[in-house]
C-alpha cells in the first residue's frame, strides 16, 4: 500500500482482502493478538468504511473475514 501513498490504494487494500495468503497471515497474528485491528474490521465496523469507494463484493468478502478472525481467540476482538 505503499505507506498509505499508493496510487491505487483502494485496489491495493482490495488485493490484500482477496488474498488467502494475506488471511493465513491475519490468522497467526490474531492468534498472538486477540485485540488485533485489520483493514477487514476498519472496512466493515468503522463509521468510515463505507466513504472508502469499496466494492459491496469486497465489503462483503471483508465482513466474513471479519466473522472468521472474530470466532479464532473465542471472542470479538474490536467494536
Amino acid at each position: 500500500v505503499e505507506g498509505g501513498y499508493a496510487p491505487d490504494l483502494v485496489g491495493a487494500c482490495n488485493r490484500l482482502i482477496f488474498s488467502r495468503e494475506a488471511v493465513e497471515y491475519l490468522e497467526r497474528g490474531v492468534s498472538s493478538y486477540p485485540t488485533l485491528l485489520t483493514l477487514e474490521d476498519l472496512i466493515v465496523k468503522s463509521e468510515y468504511g463505507g466513504e472508502w469507494r469499496f466494492s459491496p463484493v469486497a465489503i462483503e468478502q471483508a465482513a466474513a473475514t471479519v466473522e472468521w478472525l472474530d470466532r479464532q481467540p473465542g471472542r470479538q476482538r474490536w467494536q
